[in-house]
């Protein structure tokens, strides 16, 4: 079985990994790349991607998530680093607040089109 990585771009105030681990088990993997409030900033995404390459052949074996959190441009960077790196595509992962939980948004560009 496939390890389960969840990097979290951005690790605010909210208890993410805890509710990862409920929805997800405990068995998963989390690897948090920033923590705390980061300002919009080029050199922030630098730092983002320079985290994520770092991990890139820890995780290179497993199914990556990625848990949307701060800024939308960040979430986009990981995605990218992974991408073009390892030619996979990550499933993001968001929290639903009426459920009280994460769930998975696999979002394949090719089934958005031709569905």
């Amino acid at each position: 079985m496939k390890k389960k990585i969840f990097l979290i771009t951005n690790q605010g105030l909210h208890p993410v990994e805890k509710k990862l681990k409920k929805t997800f088990g405990d068995d998963i993997v989390v690897k948090q790349i920033t923590k705390g409030n980061l300002p919009y900033s080029l050199k922030y995404g630098s730092v983002i991607a320079k985290e994520v390459r770092n991990w890139i052949f820890e995780i290179e074996d497993g199914d990556i998530y990625i848990v949307w959190s701060g800024l939308g441009i960040y979430n986009s960077i990981v995605y990218q680093v992974i991408y073009q790196t390892l030619s996979k595509r990550p499933i993001f992962v968001l929290f639903n607040k009426e459920t009280d939980s994460y769930e998975e948004w696999d979002i394949d560009p090719r089934k958005l089109i031709f569905n």
